[in-house]
């Protein structure tokens, strides 16, 4: 089952149909309207926090992702870490 395991979130999505910039503006989204949780600075002061999405399968349904970030406030950028 490709839903399980290390990798599986990724392998289960269907990135094909979602473009880069698409991607970006889900998560723009999220983080505009305030839906934004975790926030918080590690040891390194990095400052992170999570946010949550919705992306198509392969198989056609919808899944919940939660996406983490890190913001650099040097540059204004904000990088994924991982996705859960």
């Amino acid at each position: 089952d490709t839903s399980n395991g290390k990798g599986g979130i990724i392998k289960s999505l269907e990135f094909n149909n979602i473009s880069k910039d698409d991607f970006v503006n889900i998560i723009f989204k999220q983080i505009c309207g305030n839906y934004i949780y975790n926030l918080r600075v590690n040891e390194f002061n990095d400052r992170l926090f999570n946010v949550c999405i919705e992306l198509p399968t392969k198989n056609g349904n919808i899944r919940k992702t939660t996406v983490a970030l890190k913001y650099k406030p040097d540059c204004g950028e904000i990088d994924v870490v991982t996705m859960t």
